[in-house]
């Protein structure tokens, strides 16, 4: 299972390439064999980002005085830039799935390879391999 991403400016969804996962201190790699994509919190994450620019700014009003104070001080281009990064960037769908350990970081000691388990968080969204936090699983 590939990666479900969502680009934030066109609410489009699009199965990602799988990058290699390198494991820092204190994470897991973890072979997802589910993951969950609840109707509700997803739902309204791809609802939200189908919305054009202004239905997104009126959700999003303290981001608005984000984009205003960077104006004021590094002006319209940077402004622009900045808001066109951030509504342009695909994330991840889900936050919970559940797979096989298939490698730790040196300093993991409460699970090993081979192990099943759960897994919940920012890291743990519907893709074929994601690498946790050790406290995420």
């Amino acid at each position: 299972m590939k990666p479900r991403l969502r680009c934030n400016t066109k609410g489009e969804e699009e199965t990602g390439k799988r990058k290699e996962q390198t494991l820092g201190k204190g994470q897991v790699l973890v072979r997802n064999f589910y993951s969950l994509i609840l109707a509700g919190a997803e739902g309204s994450t791809v609802k939200a980002a189908r919305k054009g620019y202004i239905g997104k700014a009126k959700d999003r009003l303290e981001q608005v005085r984000q984009v205003i104070d960077t104006l004021k001080t590094k002006g319209p281009a940077q402004a622009y830039r900045a808001v066109m990064k951030k509504l342009d960037a695909y994330s991840p769908l889900g936050y919970s799935c559940v797979g096989e350990v298939i490698d730790i970081a040196p300093d993991v000691d409460s699970v090993t390879v081979g192990d099943f388990m759960a897994c919940g968080g920012a890291t743990a969204y519907h893709a074929e391999v994601v690498c946790v936090l050790q406290a995420f699983v």
